[in-house]
C-alpha cells in the first residue's frame, strides 16, 4: 500500500474508498496532497464525474469545475493551493504516478464554472 510505502498519514486512507474524493490534504510528510484521478483524457477526451474534468497536456493538468462542484467545494476550490503527488488511472483500469503537481492558476470562466491549472514540477516521489 503507498500510505505504507511512503508514510503518508494513515488517518486519511478513509479518502480513498470507493465513492470517495480520492484526495487527501496534507497527506505526505513534506505537507503535499495526494489525489487520484478517476477521470481524465487517459480514459477518453470527454470523460468526467459530472463535477470535474481533468486533463493532462505535456507537464500541465487542468481541472475544469462545474457548477455543481463549485457550490459543494467552492471553499477548496479557492483556498486550496497545496502541491499534489498526482496518480491517473488509465484505459487498463489501473493507476499510474504522474509527478508531483501545483497550482500556477484559477480562472472564473462563467457562471460557477472554474478551471485550475497545475504544472508538474517533479516527476518523481519522493523528490
Amino acid at each position: 500500500m503507498l500510505a505504507h510505502r511512503y508514510n503518508w498519514n494513515m488517518l486519511l486512507a478513509s479518502n480513498f474508498e470507493p465513492r470517495r474524493s480520492l484526495y487527501a490534504k496534507n497527506a505526505t510528510e513534506e505537507g503535499y496532497s495526494v489525489w487520484f484521478l478517476a477521470h481524465s483524457n487517459f480514459i477518453c477526451e470527454e470523460d468526467t464525474n459530472g463535477l470535474w474534468k481533468n486533463e493532462f497536456k505535456k507537464d500541465m493538468l487542468s481541472e475544469e469545475w462545474f457548477s455543481e462542484a463549485v457550490r459543494k467545494y467552492k471553499e477548496e476550490l479557492l483556498c486550496d493551493r497545496s502541491k499534489r503527488v498526482v496518480f491517473a488511472k488509465k484505459a487498463s483500469g489501473k493507476y499510474y504516478f504522474m509527478g508531483v503537481y501545483e497550482p500556477v492558476e484559477l480562472e472564473k470562466i462563467e457562471n460557477n464554472y472554474y478551471v485550475k491549472i497545475y504544472k508538474k514540477v517533479s516527476n518523481q516521489y519522493p523528490e
